[in-house]
């Protein structure tokens, strides 16, 4: 779907925010497929905090998050509310989980 928002057509009739997004997006796509398959070698904390309301990545995504990172030590944080938004709609659970991993590192 990123593709239709890079093209001519796409940037004709779309905010140039909006062109900017399905430039990055396209461009997120590429690059995580070309290192997908190093994933599972990560050894570090790891929180996928995921929202079930979240209307623009499915929840679905916690799946693929487990298979993929196999090595390293991945908690799932499961919202029922809050959708894409989380930093601005979760902030203190997100300040408080990249602290958590922040000072378990020094320990």
């Amino acid at each position: 779907m990123a593709e239709i928002g890079i093209t001519r057509f796409g940037k004709f009739f779309s905010s140039g925010a909006m062109y900017v997004a399905s430039l990055e997006k396209f461009h997120h796509q590429e690059i995580l497929r070309e290192i997908e398959n190093e994933w599972g070698k990560l050894k570090c904390q790891m929180r996928h905090i995921h929202s079930t309301d979240d209307k623009i990545v499915p929840f679905g995504n916690t799946d693929y998050t487990k298979k993929m990172f196999t090595s390293a030590e991945l908690k799932i944080i499961k919202l029922n509310e809050g959708n894409h938004f989380l930093p601005w709609n979760h902030f203190e659970l997100i300040r408080s989980n990249i602290l958590e991993i922040i000072n378990e590192s020094f320990e």
